[in-house]
């Protein structure tokens, strides 16, 4: 009886991945049952590399088959990102000798089934859930203002990145603790409505550019002691408890411009009976920049030096031999001759 082929044998090797090097495995260790690429991944990845905050050392996955030829079962999208960045990067070569494209298929299909980590435990792992106030709050509300109060699927750092939201978030420390005592002992429901990410987030820009009449503003409205009609924070507090939430990305909008009216003409100091948010773009927030000629909202960060990004081959100054790992070759296909890499077996 034929002894089964191992498929435990697994070697690991850390590598620093040109943009070069990226784009020849991705066209030569193509597996050619997975799932298309996701352009905006990859964009996210590459946004986290060329600004320093990708991952060193990540993970690239290979099933070497039994004629020594690699096929990329994880990592796809980190190395299109790589290739798109023109930024090298460290990552972590893991290769798996396998039996056939089958097993292949399994081992491609196991890194599918983990669940994936939410914003919430991504927050708690980096601690951010106990160093800024109402976290879980603020955090989608940070995301408002990066989106610059509308929904834009092309912000791709500001609704995918994780360390870039949990950067802004620690900008709107201090703002989510003086709002946190400011909505300290308010009824629960009012407390509720205030929180909706839509609403904080116009309430977290309030207090950072006009502290103490913002934080007077949401208290009060908050607490609704005898708030006339007629008070902007009374007809808010009216519009919320009649506006239901689920209404997407439009709703939301609509939303954070509604209390925004109100805010405006409290500032202004008039009476407000109705918030009919308009339908235009321009979103205005008097007494902060939001509004005012050329303010184009929450800057990510600033532009990256050249020399930052050649810092990241510092980790590594030369390339390893990667002879000593990879080597090319062909394989006859459909199409007639195909490139491929290859594994070399230790010791060969």
């Amino acid at each position: 009886m034929e002894k089964a082929p191992n498929t435990n044998i697994a070697s690991a090797k850390v590598v620093v991945v040109t943009p070069e090097l990226a784009r020849h495995l991705r066209d030569t260790c193509h597996f050619e049952r997975q799932r298309p690429i996701n352009k905006g991944n990859v964009q996210r990845l590459e946004i986290e590399m060329t600004k320093r905050r990708f991952i060193q050392a990540t993970p690239i996955f290979f099933c070497v088959l039994p004629d020594a030829q690699a096929v990329i079962v994880n990592g796809n999208h980190t190395l299109e990102a790589v290739a798109a960045s023109g930024v090298p990067q460290v990552l972590t070569f893991i290769a798996l000798q396998v039996p056939n494209i089958r097993v292949a298929g399994d081992v491609y299909a196991s890194f599918d089934m983990h669940k994936a980590r939410s914003w919430l435990d991504a927050l708690k792992a980096v601690g951010l859930d106990d160093t800024v106030e109402m976290s879980d709050r603020v955090l989608p509300a940070v995301g408002v203002i990066m989106n610059g109060f509308k929904y834009n699927r092309q912000a791709i750092e500001a609704n995918r990145s994780r360390p870039a939201r949990f950067d802004a978030l620690l900008d709107y420390k201090t703002e989510a603790s003086m709002m946190y005592q400011a909505l300290d002992g308010a009824p629960s429901a009012n407390r509720r409505l205030i929180l909706r990410a839509a609403v904080l987030a116009v309430a977290l820009e309030t207090v950072k550019y006009q502290a103490s009449a913002a934080v007077t503003f949401w208290r009060e409205m908050a607490m609704d002691d005898a708030l006339s009609n007629g008070d902007p924070r009374k007809t808010l507090l009216r519009y919320l408890q009649n506006t239901k939430t689920g209404g997407g990305p439009s709703q939301a909008f609509h939303m954070s411009k509604a209390a925004a009216l109100a805010w405006n003409a409290s500032f202004r100091s008039h009476t407000l009976h109705v918030c009919r948010p308009s339908q235009g773009d321009n979103f205005v927030l008097l007494g902060t920049p939001w509004g005012t000629k050329n303010f184009s909202g929450y800057v990510m960060g600033g532009p990256v030096e050249p020399e930052e990004i050649d810092a990241v081959t510092e980790v590594e100054p030369e390339l390893p031999d990667l002879e000593d790992l990879l080597t090319t070759g062909l394989t006859m296909g459909p199409g007639g001759f195909n490139p491929v890499t290859f594994f070399k077996p230790a010791g060969h």
